[in-house]
């Protein structure tokens, strides 16, 4: 029973503990946001213009040939934003070999610097689509894996649910005394609409709101010029929406083939097609896959060992 407990610990725990869940002081609270560009990207960036507040971005770059993504890409860097990586959705990252991983996030890396003007070192992985053969594949990127210790749960569409899911966290630990990383959409109407809210409450208990650079205590990655590794040799798929893109069907490598048109945009433009016009359009039902369960599994396999520790 006891080997168990070992086995259970060292894979939840010890495998994943240099992935990044939580500030590394008392009293900051990095606020970060997933799979955008999106719908409402504009407005929460007035709101956070407002509220003099920046925070980080997870971006994809499945849709960097709309004029329109580009712009919000340099306007979110061009106004202090962090910048980082959000795996797209049609990768399969089981399916990948460890260089063809490596490979695909070197790119997009590189193809997001285009724009914002920095190298993204901080990036998200979908929810249940990644392994440790993956994790340690990310990781000689250069790339850090980063998690949340707050989950909004903004995929609801709930602003009050939102509110109080911050409300709750900050409330169990004394002013100021907890280290805090976030994830919201802002692909979400309720969830970009609460953010003044939000900022407000974790003012008032005394936090300070960060990028997830200074989280982690690192140099301002704002200015960071170190592009992400590849591997050398590897033959990639086009990227969506340019020439010679694959057209339906699954490709080689773990990658879904895209319609010879291109997804959609969030700004209503197909990819590659011409962008019209400068406002935000519909995205459609958010996405559910930001979220992350490791930090609170390792918890669970740290409280049942215990358990079992005792009775053994």
């Amino acid at each position: 029973m006891l080997s168990i407990f070992i086995a259970v610990f060292l894979f939840f725990f010890v495998a994943h503990a240099d992935i990044v869940t939580k500030c590394q002081r008392s009293g900051m609270f990095a606020m970060t946001w997933d799979d955008g560009p999106a719908d409402f990207t504009s407005q929460l960036l007035d709101i956070l213009s407002k509220k003099q507040v920046k925070t980080t971005f997870h971006l994809s770059t499945q849709h960097l040939t709309d004029p329109n993504v580009q712009s919000m890409v340099q306007r979110i860097a061009g106004e202090g934003h962090l910048i980082g990586l959000r795996t797209e959705p049609d990768w399969n990252m089981f399916q990948m070999s460890d260089d063809m991983i490596k490979a695909v996030i070197a790119r997009a890396g590189n193809t997001l610097a285009n724009f914002s003007r920095h190298y993204p070192k901080f990036i998200r992985l979908p929810y249940k689509g990644w392994d440790d053969r993956v994790r340690r594949a990310v990781e000689e990127t250069g790339a850090i894996i980063t998690q949340h210790n707050i989950e909004s749960y903004d995929y609801t569409g709930n602003a009050d649910r939102i509110y109080n899911s911050f409300q709750l966290a900050v409330s169990l630990k004394a002013p100021g005394s907890g280290n805090f990383i976030s994830v919201q959409r802002d692909s979400i109407q309720g969830s970009v609409g609460v953010t003044s809210k939000l900022i407000d409450l974790i003012k008032e208990n005394g936090y300070e709101i960060v990028t997830l650079d200074k989280c982690i205590g690192l140099a301002d990655m704002t200015k960071n010029k170190e592009p992400l590794k590849g591997a050398d040799g590897v033959k990639l798929p086009p990227m969506p929406g340019s020439d010679g893109a694959p057209a339906g069907g699954a490709s080689k490598g773990g990658f879904e083939g895209s319609s010879g048109s291109g997804p959609s945009s969030p700004f209503g433009s197909p990819m590659g097609g011409s962008a019209k016009g400068g406002k935000d359009g519909k995205l459609g039902k958010a996405s559910k896959n930001a979220g992350y369960k490791v930090s609170g599994t390792c918890a669970i396999a740290v409280a049942v060992g215990m358990a079992l520790v005792l009775v053994v």
